[in-house]
């Protein structure tokens, strides 16, 4: 299995930085960066079809910037996925075997 081809973005700031940030609130870091990557195509709908985290505050960061809780899935530390609108739990194997269903080619 792999990821969809796709762009990778990775973050400008140093490791210190980024340090500071998690040991903070990254929330609006998070916030801020993602409304940037959105803010980068013209049609702002289905910039962004999942959003993975795993604390509440990278939850409350991908809703700050608008994205549905219907696409955002937490991880917990003994890796169960659960998608934040209605706490369903899903796995690795079920996002893998539906990678074509979730994220859908663009044409």
């Amino acid at each position: 299995y792999s990821l969809p081809k796709g762009p990778v973005f990775l973050s400008p700031k140093t490791f210190a930085e980024a340090l500071v940030d998690a040991l903070s609130n990254p929330s609006p870091v998070k916030t801020a960066t993602t409304k940037a990557f959105i803010d980068l195509f013209d049609i702002k709908e289905n910039v962004v079809l999942g959003a993975y985290g795993n604390k509440n505050s990278d939850t409350q960061a991908y809703m700050d910037a608008g994205i549905s809780t219907n696409i955002i899935y937490l991880i917990n530390t003994d890796s169960v996925i659960r998608r934040v609108s209605d706490n369903k739990r899903t796995s690795y194997f079920e996002h893998a075997t539906k990678v074509n269903q979730k994220y859908p080619k663009i044409n």
